[in-house]
């Protein structure tokens, strides 16, 4: 909501607050955000880390640098900034620099005092690492997502065969299904991809068809994999 909202006459008959311009709206607001700063700005000691992230909406970039710093045994996690790149054109690691040195200062506080970063493991991040000398702290959701994604492209073949199978059975939640093995024949209500622990071939009693269950115990040690990638990441 844009702040002349304010302004609006129906917006000021659905409030129960004293009706305000905009104008007067964003003077106060300069006036938290100052008095914000110097709280934090006393708050944070020599010795701190910082944490950011940029992203895009629309034809904007915008960078959110959080600080990071113990007080009284207590982690903080401050937002220091969110706001566009000084120089909107320009996305590298220099000018992510020049953003997080010139969002220090206006804290009170010099590059020489930070002893880490936190962020995606891009190659633009590590170069800021470096060019600050600093040791980067790889975001793990970011090194998950990268390792489920190799795992995935390991079994490309075996997803888009499980995807067939379900697109097939979309209509029907739960079929019959034969289980045969061996010279011995068993039925029994399965879900369709309940077959990852069993040995011989299982049978859609409605469509007759057959498929190896070599298949199955394939996605079943994909999904074993995933799983010991979870518990790798917590």
């Amino acid at each position: 909501m844009p702040i002349e909202e304010v302004d609006n006459k129906l917006t000021r008959d659905m409030s129960r607050w004293s009706s305000v311009s905009s104008r007067t709206l964003k003077q106060y607001m300069v006036q938290v955000e100052r008095k914000l700063e110097t709280a934090i700005a006393l708050e944070m000691p020599d010795s701190i880390g910082i944490m950011f992230d940029g992203w895009s909406t629309g034809s904007t970039y915008y960078v959110g640098v959080y600080a990071i710093y113990v007080v009284e045994d207590s982690p903080q996690r401050v937002l220091l900034a969110f706001a566009p790149l000084l120089e909107e054109n320009d996305f590298g690691a220099d000018a992510h620099i020049t953003f997080i040195t010139e969002t220090l200062a206006v804290f009170g506080k010099r590059p020489d005092c930070l002893r880490f970063i936190v962020g995606d493991n891009c190659t633009t991040n590590q170069a800021i690492a470096t060019r600050m000398g600093l040791p980067l702290v790889g975001c793990a959701s970011h090194r998950l997502n990268l390792e489920i994604q190799q795992h995935l492209a390991e079994h490309e073949a075996l997803l888009s065969q499980v995807n067939e199978l379900m697109c097939q059975l979309r209509t029907k939640k739960c079929r019959d299904v034969a289980l045969v093995y061996g010279s011995a024949a068993c039925k029994e209500k399965r879900h369709p991809l309940e077959f990852d622990v069993q040995d011989g071939e299982e049978v859609y009693a409605d469509q007759g068809c057959c498929r190896t269950c070599e298949g199955g115990r394939r996605v079943s040690a994909s999904i074993s994999g995933l799983q010991e990638a979870h518990e790798a990441a917590r």
